[in-house]
């Protein structure tokens, strides 16, 4: 009988990007600190406790995922990354094509510093992966949710890979931003999440993302950039983006600007601010 793999392929939408997942979304290793955890939920008129990746879990065309992280949530952290860092290996071995992205926790999270710390064999294993992913230049996108994980796992990790705080501060503008404290690393956060409903919304929300991009980087100093692959997903359903494109040029349009197209989220010297979606 063929063992499961680990890796998975709901990842940067990219064929070949995969990911690792060590759990449900809500779950032992997510921190209630982030404030889309589902045990945040404050009503639909919030976007507290609304996590995406749950969203996701639920829906009825991704039970095997859902399966898989239910799966994944009851076994140490450190069988996964080294049942992941044996397949990575595999294909190196048998000559085949590595993945084109590796993308930690697109559902649930990293483990917490003390589960980390008391799962002896996860960090040194986390290691050899990421020098694994390093020597063949697969570019990684590790995200953690609060700032102490972020704290953690830099220490751990060092150089190896970008560990990305996702910011908790609702609705980020250039008003809230002003006097913003500076995190110690990279990071992502959210903007837009105030503009009413009507006419633009998505270009509304689009001009919310580069106001809030430009506010960080001046008082950061850090290169700060709306993601690219919503940005084209938002602007390929507005009249403007259409404007002079066939429906076949959106198509391809949006194909060339996927997720996994940019390397953003893997570059240290790099912010990246997702619009509200």
């Amino acid at each position: 009988m063929q063992t499961e793999t680990v890796l998975g392929t709901f990842s940067k939408g990219v064929k070949s990007a995969r990911t690792i997942n060590f759990g449900i979304s809500g779950g032992a290793n997510c921190a209630l600190e982030c404030r889309h955890h589902p045990a945040n939920y404050v009503g639909a008129d919030s976007r507290a406790g609304l996590c995406y990746a749950k969203v996701v879990e639920g829906r009825d065309d991704r039970k095997q995922l859902a399966d898989k992280l239910e799966r994944h949530e009851k076994l140490p952290a450190s069988q996964i990354i080294g049942r992941a860092f044996v397949e990575l290996s595999r294909v190196a071995l048998n000559g085949g094509k590595l993945p084109q992205w590796l993308r930690f926790s697109t559902n649930g999270a990293l483990p917490t510093p003390a589960a980390a710390a008391a799962d002896r064999r996860f960090i040194p294993l986390l290691v050899e992966t990421l020098q694994f992913a390093q020597k063949h230049t697969i570019p990684v996108h590790l995200p953690v949710e609060t700032p102490q994980k972020a704290e953690f796992y830099r220490a751990q990790l060092g150089e190896l890979v970008v560990v990305r705080e996702s910011i908790q501060t609702p609705d980020m503008s250039p008003e809230t931003i002003a006097n913003h404290a500076i995190p110690a690393g990279p990071v992502s956060f959210t903007a837009g999440e105030s503009v009413a409903p009507g006419e633009n919304k998505r270009g509304r929300i689009l001009s919310a993302a580069a106001a809030a991009a430009a506010a960080w980087s001046k008082l950061t100093g850090r290169k700060t950039i709306v993601c690219p692959a919503v940005r084209v997903s938002f602007l390929a359903r507005t009249t403007a983006g259409k404007a002079g494109r066939s429906p076949e040029q959106v198509n391809e349009w949006r194909a060339k600007n996927k997720c996994g197209s940019c390397t953003a989220c893997a570059m240290a010297h790099v912010d990246v601010v997702y619009p509200c979606h």
